[in-house]
């Protein structure tokens, strides 16, 4: 299944989960880089963190924020392709049930008109052309 452009819809999703996940984490990389460099100004900080800690201190906000982000562009991505699918099968047979009920309602006028031809002594003939004239114009109005 590809979209106009030739991407498929698991790409499509992939790139705005990977673009979203990496603003939001790039966001919060921010106020993070900036506590541990606001910390490293304090001796207890340094004494009680090594390069390892203060480095995850940095990283971890992020990529956690990333995940998440990701995680829930995804999911809700895909809750949207599945009322597009949804909504498609819906529209798909409320238009096959439409189509009975004006073939049936087709039907149903022209045993009326049959009825009240005969009623009023028309020939066969002509009530036979107004049935062919009949159906004629509903198959174009079906158009």
């Amino acid at each position: 299944m590809s979209d106009i452009n030739g991407i498929s819809r698991a790409e499509e999703v992939t790139q705005a989960a990977m673009k979203d996940g990496l603003i939001s984490g790039a966001l919060m990389g921010i106020p993070s880089t900036f506590a541990v460099w606001t910390g490293m100004r304090y001796p207890n900080f340094v004494k009680a963190t090594n390069w390892q800690s203060r480095t995850a201190l940095v990283i971890m906000p992020a990529l956690f924020v990333f995940a998440l982000t990701a995680e829930q562009k995804v999911s809700s991505r895909m809750r949207e392709m599945t009322n597009e699918k949804d909504h498609s099968r819906e529209g798909s047979k409320w238009a096959t049930e439409r189509q009975n009920i004006e073939q049936q309602h087709a039907v149903d006028m022209q045993e009326q008109h049959n009825a009240s031809a005969a009623a009023a002594g028309v020939s066969s003939s002509s009530s036979s052309s107004l049935r062919w004239l009949f159906l004629i114009v509903l198959h174009l109005l079906k158009k």
